[in-house]
C-alpha cells in the first residue's frame, strides 16, 4: 500500500441566523490554529470533531471511485489516522464538514417532539430555599438546553453521554468567548467543568429543562467525575421551549447578561409552575423582592435578614453538622457564609428576570413577580 498525502478541502457552512457567522469565523480559527495545515493534514479524530461542534455530512466529488479508496475507518478516541489507498498513486478526494452551532437557537415548532417530565422529586434544599447558592445564571442552563436539543435534533446521542456533553459544551462556550460571564465555566479543567455540572446542569434537571438519568438507577444523580459515564443528558419539552427563546447575550454577545423580555417571563411562569410541584425558587424570590421593595439593600441587608430567617435556617440545619454543635460561634460564621452565597446568587437571578436593577451596587425594585412584566 502506497501511503500519500490526501488533500482536504475543509468546507464549513454556516447555518442558521446571519449572527452565526460570527461564531463560524471563530470555529475556523479555532480548526487552523489548532491543526495546522488543513490541505495536506488530516490530525482530526472523531473525539476532536465532534469536541469543535463539526459533523461529517457527506462526500463530494471525487476522482476516482470509492472502491479505489481504503475508506475513512471509525476513527479511534486518541491519535491520528493516516489515510492509504489500495492503488492509484494520486486521489483527489474532498470530505465536506458542516458547522453545526449547537447554541444555536434550535427550530421552532417541535414541542411535541419532546418529553414533558415534569421534574424530579425535590429534595430538602429544592423544597425550602429552591436553587444551590451557587447557581448565580440562567444562561448556562439555557445554553445547556439548547445543545441538548440540537444534539438531539441531528440523531447524535452518544454525545449526551454526561462527560461528552459536559467537555462539548466547554468547546462550545469557549468559543462564543463566553467563558469569562458568570456562570460558565472558566476553563475545561475538571474543577471548572465539575461546577458547570452540579451548580448548572444538576440545576436545570431540577427544574425540568434538562433530564439526568442513569438508566440502571433512575434516582441517583452524579457525584463523582469517574461516573458521568453512566448518565445521559436528554432535551425536556420545557428545556426546548426555553432553549427557542433568542438572547441578545447569546447570539448576539451583548454586554448585559440579563434575559430578554420573553425568556423572563417565561422564566418566572415556569417557577411559578414548578412551585406547584414544590420546588420552592418562586417563592423564595419573591420573599427577597418584598424585602428589597422596602428598601432594603440586597447586600449586608439580604445577607443579615437570611442569616435570621427561620426558612433559611431550618434549611441549613438539615444537613450542617454544626448547627447541632456546641460551638455557637462556629455555626453563626457558617451561616453567615451560606448567607452572602446566597444573597449575591439570588439577586444575580432577579437582575437577569428583569425584576431588579441590573447595575452593580443598586438594588431597587423594578418588576413583579407577580404580574410577570419585568422591566416594560
Amino acid at each position: 500500500m502506497t501511503q500519500i498525502d490526501l488533500e482536504i478541502t475543509l468546507r464549513l457552512r454556516a447555518e442558521g441566523t446571519p449572527e452565526n457567522l460570527v461564531v463560524f469565523t471563530r470555529l475556523l480559527n479555532e480548526v487552523i490554529s489548532s491543526h495546522g495545515n488543513l490541505k495536506t493534514e488530516l490530525s482530526m479524530t472523531d473525539a476532536t470533531i465532534q469536541q469543535l461542534g463539526l459533523f461529517r455530512t457527506a462526500s463530494s466529488k471525487q476522482s476516482q471511485p470509492l472502491d479505489d479508496i481504503k475508506t475513512m475507518p471509525s476513527l479511534p478516541e486518541n491519535g491520528n489516522v493516516e489515510t492509504q489507498v489500495l492503488r492509484k498513486p494520486v486521489v483527489e478526494r474532498s470530505i465536506e464538514y458542516t458547522l453545526q452551532d449547537l447554541l444555536s437557537v434550535p427550530r421552532s415548532g417541535l414541542q411535541e417532539k419532546f418529553p414533558n417530565y415534569g421534574i424530579p422529586k425535590p429534595n430538602e434544599r429544592g423544597s425550602s430555599v429552591g436553587s444551590w447558592g451557587q447557581f448565580n445564571s440562567f444562561f448556562p442552563i439555557c445554553a445547556a438546553a439548547r445543545i441538548a436539543v440540537n444534539l438531539d435534533m441531528l440523531s447524535r446521542k452518544d454525545l449526551l453521554t454526561l462527560d461528552r456533553f459536559a467537555n462539548l459544551s466547554v468547546t462550545q462556550f469557549k468559543i462564543r468567548k463566553l467563558s469569562s460571564a458568570r456562570g460558565f465555566p472558566s476553563s475545561d479543567k475538571p474543577t471548572a467543568v465539575g461546577r458547570y455540572v452540579w451548580h448548572f446542569l444538576i440545576t436545570a434537571h431540577e427544574m425540568g429543562l434538562i433530564r439526568i438519568i442513569n438508566s440502571k438507577e433512575p434516582e441517583t444523580l452524579p457525584w463523582s467525575l469517574s461516573d458521568w459515564d453512566s448518565f445521559v443528558v436528554e432535551p425536556t419539552r420545557s428545556g426546548y421551549e426555553f432553549a427557542c427563546f433568542s438572547s441578545k447575550f447569546l447570539d448576539l454577545q451583548a454586554k448585559d447578561q440579563v434575559l430578554d423580555q420573553e425568556a423572563a417571563a417565561w422564566i418566572i411562569s415556569h417557577l411559578k409552575n414548578i412551585e406547584t410541584m414544590g420546588y420552592a425558587e418562586y417563592s423564595f424570590l419573591k420573599n427577597i423582592l418584598t424585602f428589597l421593595k422596602k428598601g432594603n439593600n440586597g447586600k449586608e441587608d439580604l445577607r443579615y435578614w437570611l442569616q435570621n430567617n427561620e426558612r433559611f435556617k431550618k434549611y441549613v440545619a438539615t444537613w450542617s453538622r454544626k448547627a447541632s454543635s456546641a460551638d455557637v460561634k462556629l455555626y453563626m460564621k457558617q451561616l453567615s457564609n451560606l448567607a452572602n452565597t446566597f444573597a449575591s446568587s439570588k439577586i444575580a437571578l432577579l437582575r437577569e428576570l428583569r425584576l431588579v436593577d441590573p447595575r452593580r451596587n443598586h438594588y431597587e425594585v423594578i418588576g413583579s413577580l407577580d404580574t410577570e412584566e419585568g422591566v416594560l
